[in-house]
């Protein structure tokens, strides 16, 4: 199988990889050229959730970089970057670590607390009654 060079990639993924670059530069968790070929495995059709997970959120931080309009943009991709977080987690390995750095950094750059947990339970109340 012959090796594609970044001129045969497409434009997304190069112009992509302009706009991540104050994300990845911010605190190195990801190995740059490994990530570029994850974006491009991604817009191919991947379903890998690690690739997946930290592409999402690499945007979400980049976004949130790149100007505070685009904060809710930011969210979005952080949003969706949540629904692997099942099989994110699930792995438990150095993958799982980096997805859990990534996502640690898009918690740095946030203005505002994420939102975590499940918002129809208050806060400090107790999950189930063991008084009976």
């Amino acid at each position: 199988m012959q090796e594609v060079g970044p001129e045969h990639r497409p434009k997304t993924v190069v112009g992509l990889t302009d706009i991540l670059k104050p994300a990845l530069y911010q605190l190195p968790v990801l190995h740059e050229p490994t990530f570029v070929q994850d974006v491009a495995d991604v817009y191919a059709g991947s379903e890998d959730p690690f690739k997946n997970f930290q592409l999402k959120m690499v945007l979400a931080i980049s976004m949130q970089k790149l100007s505070k309009h685009y904060a809710s943009l930011a969210d979005s991709y952080f949003l969706a970057g949540l629904q692997h977080m099942e099989d994110v987690l699930e792995a438990m390995d150095h993958r799982t670590l980096q997805c859990l750095l990534v996502m640690a950094q898009y918690a740095l750059v946030t203005p505002t607390r994420m939102a975590v947990g499940n918002p129809d339970i208050p806060p400090c109340s107790p999950i189930s009654d063991h008084s009976g």
